[in-house]
């Protein structure tokens, strides 16, 4: 039986705004990684919510290049993260530069005995990284179907 689970956090931005990048940078520093398998997946620029994932061994400056093309384009952002050495993680989209939402679609975690989402581990891993000097968390819902 497939689980489909996803988080939408939305923030609240001091001084401005925020980039969609800058955004995506916080969880890097946080603890998130690119690492898909060993490759970088993305939407690629032009994409048009076809939802055309490309998986590729390119540098981290490219797929930022990458990025802020598709910031200039106001595309949606695409891309896989996972923490750290754990290959948990999923996909997080940004159309807006005070929300996204994090699709936990890589090696969900599970509550012990249950196919219930560990939301909680997911939690403590994304909330911290926005809950800084120039952002704070406003709200987040979580989602799951079974």
């Amino acid at each position: 039986m497939s689980v489909s689970a996803s988080i939408d956090i939305k923030l609240t931005v001091r001084n401005g705004i925020i980039s969609k990048v800058t955004l995506i940078q916080k969880l890097l520093d946080f603890g998130w990684t690119f690492n898909d398998s060993g490759k970088i997946t993305y939407l690629p620029i032009g994409d048009e919510d076809k939802f055309d994932w490309q998986s590729e061994n390119i540098s981290v400056d490219m797929l930022l290049m990458i990025l802020r093309e598709k910031v200039q384009r106001d595309e949606l952002l695409g891309i896989v993260m996972t923490w750290k050495g754990t290959g948990v993680g999923g996909n997080i989209l940004l159309k807006k530069t005070d929300e996204l939402t994090f699709c936990l679609t890589i090696n969900r975690r599970t509550i012990s005995g249950s196919n219930v989402t560990d939301v909680n581990w997911y939690l403590v891993k994304l909330l911290p990284a926005f809950s800084q000097s120039d952002s704070t968390v406003e709200s987040f819902s979580y989602e799951e179907h079974v």
